[in-house]
């Protein structure tokens, strides 16, 4: 009785442990740096839309005004070393070491600056 139970629980640890692992694993695989951001990591899927020198505007349907970013981004960004400093509506502020890049989240959109 607790061998059978023993083999239950540890094939649904390890159902779970690889769910885990392959939900962090496309997290990761679906953003990448900027250089021109300091490395800040941005979506693949999203569409650069505005350019200009220190700001870049991105359509992407992830992203809202009330919810802001989805929470598979904000583990991006800390893993890539970003932290975040203050939030003030669709605005967060991220730093890392003397860099800053401010966030704008909007119905889906998301604009990147460098501009302090």
């Amino acid at each position: 009785m607790n061998k059978k139970r023993f083999i239950k629980s540890s094939i649904f640890l390890l159902i779970f442990l690889f769910l885990g692992i392959l939900y962090f694993w496309i997290s990761i695989s679906s953003y990448q740096t900027a250089e021109d951001l300091y490395d800040f990591p941005i979506p693949k899927n999203a569409q650069l839309v505005y350019k200009k020198e220190k700001v870049s505007g991105y359509e992407w349907d992830k992203s809202s005004f009330e919810n802001g970013i989805p929470f598979s981004y904000k583990i991006v960004i800390k893993q890539n070393g970003w932290k975040e400093e203050e939030r003030e509506g669709g605005n967060t502020t991220y730093t890392k070491g003397e860099s800053k890049i401010n966030l704008l989240s909007d119905t889906d959109y998301i604009e990147i600056s460098n501009d302090f």
